[in-house]
């Protein structure tokens, strides 16, 4: 079988699995987009990537699997996780999720933003209490202390 088959065959279960070429150039894509944007070089990304999990990685290795002209390489799934902590960049372990898992994280990320804005305002809205708190004389004397420092430069 080719590999611009657009059918694979899973050993596992002896049947064959429809092939997305499409599918797998976004995540190719998606891979070199994360590499590219990381603050870290793909020769430390590989370093750490054989640190981390065990398994022999090098920068050549990384670009095979990125390079369209190399239909054979692929990215190894076992090497998602370890990525996605090397670059602090989750797309490419989500990109793999279901729809509900992922409606479910983007969900719970929406609900710890709504979070963060309400206690924000929760803040604001404490300061503006303790400001309306102050009594007629602070905010006063205040005035007056700027006054009589402007007097003072004058002089």
């Amino acid at each position: 079988m080719d590999s611009e088959s657009r059918e694979i065959f899973n050993p596992k279960t002896g049947s064959l699995i429809s092939r997305d070429p499409q599918s797998e150039s976004n995540f190719e894509a998606l891979i070199g987009e994360i590499l590219h944007q990381s603050i870290k070089k793909r020769k430390t990304i590989a370093e750490e990537l054989s640190e981390l999990t065990g398994v022999r990685v090098t920068e050549g290795m990384l670009n095979d699997w990125l390079a369209p002209s190399k239909p054979a390489a692929r990215f190894p799934a076992s090497l998602i996780k370890a990525l996605c902590e090397l670059t602090g960049d989750d797309r490419l372990a989500r990109a793999l999720l279901p729809e509900r898992p992922t409606a479910a994280l983007n969900f719970g990320e929406d609900v710890i933003d709504a979070r963060n804005k309400l206690e924000k305002i929760l803040a604001a809205s404490k300061l503006l209490c303790d400001v309306r708190s102050l009594s007629p004389e602070k905010p006063l004397a205040l005035s007056n202390l700027a006054s009589q420092s402007r007097r003072r430069k004058k002089r």
